[in-house]
């Protein structure tokens, strides 16, 4: 399911940045490596008119990194390029470079039960980046982004719980408007796969908390209820549910990405 290659927008954010600059300082070994979770959600959006991520990463945030082959093999490339092993969240496998980049290297060899299952459909289903500048890489692609990403997703439990949810939520939202691709992508995707992303947004569109979401993600969709409307609809056709656009949302031509917030990508 390797997608084609897609230019990196022209004003990336500092995010973005970090993951390009990581990538040319991995060289070839970047070949064998898939940038995936945070780090490659803003490398997705693909509509212009989505201004910013409604939760920037941080600038010290670990930077997830599936990686093809055995785990000490990619360590001592690691090595051999400058960045240090950092063992201080054993059996994470973590590493940093001397500029204070971090980054997660994951490997289907050191992959456990409870590891999150749907890592090896990042490896079936990437897409490459070419950056104005810098060697092309790979992050995951939309549906294996929308796999891992809501893994282990609970709406219910205690306040850290619930808030990691409404997170991965507004993600999830901010996807779907920000990549008119993604219900072909998500179609095209194992039924397993749809099955899993069905289950996991169920709960989200079967509760008043998707509005909220929806608006948070983008503020001016407050005075336009059917850019709302029509945005939930294609959560529920991704989702596989039965979709309850009426006739006059489909006509109406509203642009949902206009409605996004109109401050730059942080």
């Amino acid at each position: 399911m390797n997608q084609p290659i897609e230019a990196a927008a022209p004003r990336a954010s500092a995010n973005q940045l970090r993951v390009e600059q990581l990538a040319a300082r991995l060289g070839t070994l970047q070949n064998r490596l898939i940038f995936a979770g945070d780090c490659a959600l803003g490398f997705l959006l693909t509509n212009r008119g989505i201004a910013r991520l409604p939760r920037p990463m941080q600038s010290n945030a670990i930077l997830s990194v599936i990686g093809y082959g055995s785990p000490d093999r990619l360590g001592a490339e690691l090595r051999q390029l400058g960045l240090q092993a950092d063992r201080s969240q054993l059996p994470a496998d973590r590493w940093r470079t001397n500029d204070g980049t971090r980054l997660e290297l994951i490997t289907p060899e050191g992959w456990t039960p409870v590891e999150n299952p749907w890592y090896q459909f990042v490896l079936e289903c990437t897409l490459q980046i070419q950056p104005t500048q810098g060697p092309a890489f790979r992050v995951s692609g939309a549906a294996a982004f929308l796999a891992t990403h809501l893994f282990g997703c609970e709406p219910y439990g205690d306040a850290g719980t619930a808030s990691d949810w409404s997170r991965r939520m507004e993600d999830v939202v901010l996807l779907v408007i920000g990549r008119s691709e993604v219900e072909r992508e998500m179609a095209a995707a194992p039924p397993d796969v749809r099955a899993h992303v069905r289950t996991s947004l169920e709960p989200l569109l079967g509760s008043a908390e998707a509005l909220a979401i929806v608006h948070r993600v983008m503020p001016r969709a407050i005075r336009s209820p059917l850019a709302a409307h029509r945005t939930l609809n294609r959560l529920r056709r991704i989702a596989g549910l039965t979709s309850t656009d009426s006739a006059t949302a489909l006509r109406s031509g509203v642009d949902i990405t206009a409605l996004a917030s109109p401050n730059p990508i942080q």
